[in-house]
């Protein structure tokens, strides 16, 4: 799951892992999708942006990716 960075503040080590940041094959590894070519060429043509596969993003009402703030990856432990 990726949350904001002000987590770090509640982080409560016996309740959650902390994997790294939401950013470039990081996130690959643990099942984030890879950007669609349609994204890659917007993010590169309009957001003047490269797409880093494995880069946390969400589309937007236009179906636009956007990269949130840096997230932290966590998972929670069992």
């Amino acid at each position: 799951m990726g949350v904001p960075i002000t987590f770090l503040d509640k982080y409560n080590p016996e309740q959650f892992e902390i994997i790294g940041l939401g950013i470039a094959n990081l996130g690959l590894s643990i099942g984030v999708l890879p950007y669609k070519e349609e994204h890659k060429a917007y993010r590169k043509k309009v957001q003047h942006k490269g797409a880093v596969d494995g880069d946390l993003y969400m589309l937007d009402e236009n179906g636009h990716p956007v990269v949130p703030y840096a997230r932290v990856l966590i998972k929670r432990r069992k």
